[in-house]
Protein backbone atom coordinates (compact mmCIF):
# COMPACT_ATOMS: atom_id res chain seq x y z
CA UNK A 1 0.00 0.00 0.00
CA UNK A 2 2.75 2.65 0.56
CA UNK A 3 4.16 1.68 -3.09
CA UNK A 4 0.50 2.57 -4.42
CA UNK A 5 -0.15 5.38 -2.35
CA UNK A 6 3.02 7.36 -1.72
CA UNK A 7 4.74 6.62 -4.98
CA UNK A 8 2.62 5.70 -7.64
CA UNK A 9 -0.62 7.72 -6.11
CA UNK A 10 -4.09 7.20 -5.94
CA UNK A 11 -6.10 5.97 -9.35
CA UNK A 12 -7.84 9.31 -9.12
CA UNK A 13 -4.53 11.94 -9.45
CA UNK A 14 -6.53 14.40 -7.91
CA UNK A 15 -6.49 12.86 -5.06
CA UNK A 16 -3.29 11.23 -5.08
CA UNK A 17 -0.45 12.51 -2.88
CA UNK A 18 1.04 15.29 -4.14
CA UNK A 19 4.47 14.30 -4.25
CA UNK A 20 3.23 10.76 -6.40
CA UNK A 21 3.59 10.04 -9.71
CA UNK A 22 0.30 10.27 -10.69
CA UNK A 23 0.01 13.61 -7.91
CA UNK A 24 2.90 15.18 -9.85
CA UNK A 25 1.37 14.62 -13.32
CA UNK A 26 -1.92 16.43 -11.87
CA UNK A 27 -0.04 19.34 -10.57
CA UNK A 28 2.12 19.86 -13.75
CA UNK A 29 0.21 18.00 -16.62
CA UNK A 30 0.62 21.68 -18.90
CA UNK A 31 4.34 21.71 -18.20
CA UNK A 32 4.62 18.25 -19.52
CA UNK A 33 2.94 19.06 -22.50
CA UNK A 34 -0.21 16.68 -21.88
CA UNK A 35 -3.06 17.19 -24.14
CA UNK A 36 -5.30 16.77 -21.09
CA UNK A 37 -5.28 16.47 -17.63
CA UNK A 38 -5.09 12.75 -16.01
CA UNK A 39 -7.85 11.22 -14.79
CA UNK A 40 -9.12 7.53 -13.32
CA UNK A 41 -8.92 6.21 -16.56
CA UNK A 42 -6.07 7.86 -18.39
CA UNK A 43 -4.22 8.37 -15.13
CA UNK A 44 -0.43 7.71 -16.40
CA UNK A 45 0.60 5.65 -14.79
CA UNK A 46 -0.56 1.16 -14.83
CA UNK A 47 0.25 -0.68 -11.22
CA UNK A 48 -0.64 -4.15 -11.00
CA UNK A 49 -2.30 -3.69 -7.53
CA UNK A 50 -1.18 -8.03 -6.61
CA UNK A 51 1.15 -10.84 -8.21
CA UNK A 52 -2.12 -12.02 -9.34
CA UNK A 53 -3.46 -9.14 -11.08
CA UNK A 54 0.39 -8.14 -12.49
CA UNK A 55 -0.70 -11.91 -13.78
CA UNK A 56 -3.56 -10.87 -15.63
CA UNK A 57 -2.28 -7.39 -16.73
CA UNK A 58 1.08 -9.70 -18.71
CA UNK A 59 -1.88 -12.07 -20.00
CA UNK A 60 -3.37 -9.14 -21.40
CA UNK A 61 -1.06 -6.75 -22.64
CA UNK A 62 2.27 -9.00 -23.41
CA UNK A 63 2.47 -10.86 -26.74
CA UNK A 64 2.79 -13.94 -26.73
CA UNK A 65 2.19 -14.64 -22.83
CA UNK A 66 0.46 -18.00 -21.90
CA UNK A 67 0.05 -18.64 -18.14
CA UNK A 68 2.18 -21.64 -18.06
CA UNK A 69 5.30 -19.86 -19.16
CA UNK A 70 3.95 -16.94 -17.08
CA UNK A 71 6.89 -16.82 -14.06
CA UNK A 72 3.84 -16.57 -11.50
CA UNK A 73 1.45 -18.40 -13.59
CA UNK A 74 3.46 -21.46 -13.69
CA UNK A 75 4.23 -21.10 -9.77
CA UNK A 76 0.25 -20.87 -9.52
CA UNK A 77 -0.44 -24.11 -11.86
CA UNK A 78 2.63 -26.06 -9.88
CA UNK A 79 0.97 -25.29 -6.60
CA UNK A 80 -2.25 -27.82 -7.36
CA UNK A 81 -4.60 -24.44 -8.45
CA UNK A 82 -6.22 -26.12 -11.20
CA UNK A 83 -5.85 -24.18 -14.57
CA UNK A 84 -9.67 -23.92 -15.16
CA UNK A 85 -10.21 -22.18 -11.73
CA UNK A 86 -7.05 -19.20 -12.83
CA UNK A 87 -8.36 -18.66 -15.61
CA UNK A 88 -12.24 -17.58 -14.15
CA UNK A 89 -10.27 -16.08 -11.69
CA UNK A 90 -8.91 -13.65 -14.33
CA UNK A 91 -11.75 -12.39 -15.10
CA UNK A 92 -12.48 -11.25 -11.43
CA UNK A 93 -15.49 -13.32 -10.32
CA UNK A 94 -17.24 -12.64 -6.82
CA UNK A 95 -15.25 -15.77 -4.75
CA UNK A 96 -16.96 -15.78 -0.89
CA UNK A 97 -18.17 -12.59 -1.24
CA UNK A 98 -15.38 -10.51 -2.75
CA UNK A 99 -14.19 -10.20 -6.07
CA UNK A 100 -10.84 -12.22 -6.43
CA UNK A 101 -8.62 -9.20 -7.13
CA UNK A 102 -10.14 -7.84 -3.89
CA UNK A 103 -8.64 -11.26 -1.75
CA UNK A 104 -5.66 -11.08 -3.90
CA UNK A 105 -5.01 -7.09 -3.59
CA UNK A 106 -1.71 -5.69 -1.88
CA UNK A 107 -0.23 -9.26 -1.92
CA UNK A 108 2.87 -10.77 -3.20
CA UNK A 109 3.47 -14.16 -4.97
CA UNK A 110 3.97 -15.96 -1.87
CA UNK A 111 0.73 -14.21 -0.08
CA UNK A 112 -1.08 -14.84 -3.75
CA UNK A 113 -0.34 -18.35 -3.34
CA UNK A 114 -1.01 -18.85 0.07
CA UNK A 115 -4.52 -17.18 -0.48
CA UNK A 116 -5.18 -18.92 -3.73
CA UNK A 117 -4.63 -22.38 -1.85
CA UNK A 118 -6.71 -21.14 0.97
CA UNK A 119 -9.87 -20.20 -1.38
CA UNK A 120 -9.36 -23.69 -3.46
CA UNK A 121 -8.81 -26.00 -0.12
CA UNK A 122 -12.42 -23.47 1.46
CA UNK A 123 -14.18 -24.08 -1.66
CA UNK A 124 -13.26 -28.15 -1.46
CA UNK A 125 -14.52 -28.41 1.94
CA UNK A 126 -17.67 -26.60 1.33
CA UNK A 127 -18.68 -28.62 -1.63
CA UNK A 128 -17.79 -31.80 0.82
CA UNK A 129 -20.30 -30.34 3.27
CA UNK A 130 -22.78 -29.63 0.27
CA UNK A 131 -22.50 -33.29 -0.91
CA UNK A 132 -23.07 -34.53 2.69
CA UNK A 133 -26.15 -32.38 3.01
CA UNK A 134 -27.40 -33.84 -0.28
CA UNK A 135 -26.78 -37.52 0.53
CA UNK A 136 -28.56 -36.87 3.66
CA UNK A 137 -31.75 -35.64 2.25
CA UNK A 138 -31.64 -38.52 0.12
CA UNK A 139 -31.39 -40.83 2.63
CA UNK A 140 -34.73 -39.19 4.29
CA UNK A 141 -36.57 -39.00 1.17
CA UNK A 142 -35.95 -42.82 0.92
CA UNK A 143 -36.89 -43.60 4.24
CA UNK A 144 -39.93 -41.41 4.24
CA UNK A 145 -43.12 -44.07 5.69
CA UNK A 146 -45.67 -43.42 3.17
CA UNK A 147 -49.11 -41.72 4.59
CA UNK A 148 -51.69 -43.64 6.10
CA UNK A 149 -54.79 -43.77 3.26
Amino acid sequence: PDLLQKVIGDSHPELADSKSIRGKLHQEWEELGLLKAPDRRDNGVHFSKSAFEGLADRLVWSKGAMMFTDPFGSRLLGSNIPSLTVQNWLRNPVVQGKCIFGHMYALEAEECLMKAQSLIASATHRRGNLASLLKAKASLNTNKIAPAP
